[in-house]
């Protein structure tokens, strides 16, 4: 009944000190995979904060640009699997928390398209329907 949320470093150049969820880019090293946006997604999650998931299940997508740059955001509700929850990279993510859905949306580091991520994978875990 947890989410591992991440506080983004405050020496990153955008959106320093927020909290979030894990994520990346698809990599050269991840173009050969079966599946390249769940292995890439695999890989971030284990890069950034040292665990291994599985049971990937699309919850949303969204477009947006970042520098001029177009970006495909897919966001996918996991299930831990192993490994100790912490900031492997304390320049990309400063820190690491479990939080409850109630904590992570009070949080006020927690931007609101973060919250509605969140509120739709809460449904999603919770095999709502309606949201």
């Amino acid at each position: 009944n947890q989410y591992l949320i991440s506080k983004r470093s405050e020496r990153e150049d955008f959106m320093p000190g927020i909290i979030g969820l894990a994520g990346g880019k698809i990599e050269a090293t991840d173009e050969q995979a079966d599946d390249v946006l769940l292995a890439t997604l695999a890989r971030e999650i284990h890069e950034e904060v040292n665990v291994v998931v599985d049971n990937f299940q699309l919850v949303t997508t969204n477009y947006f640009e970042a520098d001029n740059v177009p970006v495909i955001n897919l966001v996918f509700l996991c299930r831990y699997v192993s490994g100790e929850a912490k900031a492997t990279d304390p320049n990309e993510v400063e820190e690491v928390y479990w939080m409850t859905i109630d904590e992570a949306l009070a949080h006020p580091k927690c931007m609101p398209w973060t919250q509605s991520y969140l509120r739709k994978a809460e449904a999603r875990r919770k095999n709502v329907i309606d949201l």
